[in-house]
């Protein structure tokens, strides 16, 4: 469950990143 979290928040910020971007 903690894995997917992780998982999850790092894609946002990614996607977050590339529409900033």
């Amino acid at each position: 469950m903690r894995d997917i979290k992780i998982l999850l928040t790092d894609e946002m910020f990614i996607i977050i990143s590339v529409t900033f971007y």
